[in-house]
């Protein structure tokens, strides 16, 4: 069986040098690409790719982007190009697996389906409010997104809440995520004795409570303690005036995987202050959780979609800066067996290795 998988899909060190680059979704996306090849499957990655400044990002990187569609000033005919792309690798016996619908999928299920080819839906997040789209053309689109959503016949929705876009006659299971746990393997329990270090690690941006972040910080003035932040994204001015004011924040920029597993034996607790109060939160589920449970750290989170299956793990807040303060004075003298947690966390994470997640997707689409 050979799967192809459709979506933005970047190299690692390509998404480093590209601001507009998600690295939640290109991790997820690099992970199921090695976990279904580590099962024995043909793999081919169809990247359509819109994010300015990627086909230089390639050249710089010197890796192969034969395998891309750039957007173009063109629109239509880029997306045109994308669609026989993809329809020409696929064939009776072969599965298409789309990460998201975006305007440049639109309408490629219908076409797929009717040469009978299967297809499979990662549905990670989607929007339909209007104040949220930001316009009335992001609005329709989106609307047309909930009509293609509906013509697949296999699905993974990354939150329960996400299952309600599918058809009823479609197959979906909820799969929050995946982990590497290979990533994870020299990760050892938290050092005691040294000043407490919190991390959050992600996008910065307004969506994923960064702001609020900020607030919690600055509200406890007088804790000792220190802020990692790393990532990139809207914010990032604001993180970085927020270290030059204040010498408990640490701002590290976006940094590459290898220096982030490297740091993870240096931290006490990581936060999720993703803002609950965006619609979009309400339907997806905060990937980034996955990797702070393996660590065996603590974790402060706002209560996502799926949050009832961690409340054994994480401490979970209300969605407001004097909670979330709060609850970081909290778990500093409450007395906590950082042993017991980090063993508890580390066992809790093993279900999430990406190797199984990879079977069951298949296992989903072997109709």
């Amino acid at each position: 069986m050979k799967l192809i998988i459709c979506g933005t899909i970047i190299p690692a060190e390509v998404e480093m040098k590209l601001s507009g680059a998600s690295p939640a979704a290109g991790k997820y996306l690099r992970n199921l690409e090695k976990a279904l090849k580590n099962n024995g499957y043909v793999v081919e990655l169809k990247s359509f790719l819109a994010i300015p400044g990627a086909k230089e990002a390639f050249h710089d990187a010197k890796k192969s982007d034969n395998d891309q569609v750039y957007k173009s000033k063109w629109i239509i005919r880029s997306v045109i190009q994308y669609h026989k792309s993809v329809l020409e690798s696929a064939n009776g016996g072969d599965v298409v697996v789309f990460y998201n619908i975006d305007y440049y999928s639109l309408g490629l299920v219908g076409k797929l389906n009717k040469r009978g080819v299967k297809t499979l839906l990662i549905l990670a997040d989607h929007t339909g409010s209007f104040k949220e789209c930001g316009n009335v053309v992001r609005w329709i689109i989106s609307k047309l997104v909930e009509f293609d959503i509906k013509r697949f016949a296999a699905g993974i929705a990354l939150s329960e809440k996400s299952m309600k876009y599918f058809s009823d006659n479609s197959k979906v299971i909820v799969l929050e995520g995946g982990i590497d746990l290979n990533c994870f393997s020299n990760i050892n329990p938290p050092k005691e004795g040294q000043i407490a270090r919190f991390m959050y690690a992600g996008t910065l941006s307004k969506v994923a409570g960064v702001d609020v972040l900020l607030k919690a910080i600055d509200f406890i003035k007088d804790l000792q303690a220190e802020f990692y932040i790393s990532g990139k994204g809207e914010l990032e001015k604001e993180v970085y005036d927020a270290a030059k004011n204040d010498s408990r924040i640490k701002y590290l920029g976006f940094i590459p995987d290898d220096e982030y597993y490297k740091l993870l034996n240096e931290i006490d607790f990581f936060i999720n202050p993703r803002n609950m109060q965006f619609e979009q939160n309400k339907n997806n589920f905060p990937s980034k959780v996955l990797e702070y449970l393996a660590t065996g750290r603590g974790v402060i989170s706002t209560r996502f979609p799926g949050f009832e299956r961690f409340v054994d793990y994480f401490d979970f807040y209300d969605d407001d800066y004097r909670a979330l303060a709060d609850k970081i004075c909290n778990v500093l003298t409450d007395g906590r067996n950082v042993l017991n947690v980090y063993e508890k966390n580390r066992n809790a994470a093993m279900k999430y290795d990406w190797d199984i997640q990879a079977q069951k997707i298949v296992k989903l689409v072997s109709y």
